[in-house]
């Protein structure tokens, strides 16, 4: 594929992601990020501002998590990897919507 495709590709994944997000249909944000390659859903992360990326990080399949933690910048791995180590009540990711009334 063409660069110039390949951008245009991942703009229009994009777009249909945040339309997804504003409707609130967080099953067809899942199904769109299975559909993308790693490197994909870690640009679109690394794209994203932070509560947009707290959203989408959490939809990522578990098992794809490993893949996309290599492809994202420093920074971001740093975070997410952070938030996983952390205890399962304790996450503290800003924006997120795990957190519960205790």
């Amino acid at each position: 594929m063409s660069q110039a495709k390949e951008s245009q590709s991942q703009e229009t994944v994009a777009l249909e992601l945040n339309q997804a997000l504003d409707s609130g249909s967080l099953y067809e944000v899942r199904q769109l990020l299975k559909s993308l390659p790693s490197a994909g859903i870690a640009h679109l992360l690394e794209s994203s501002p932070p509560k947009t990326r707290n959203v989408l990080w959490q939809l990522i399949d578990k098992a794809a998590e490993g893949e996309v933690l290599q492809d994202l910048n420093e920074d971001l791995q740093s975070e997410f990897l952070s938030e996983l180590d952390a205890p399962a009540g304790r996450r503290t990711h800003r924006g997120s919507r795990d957190r519960r009334p205790g």
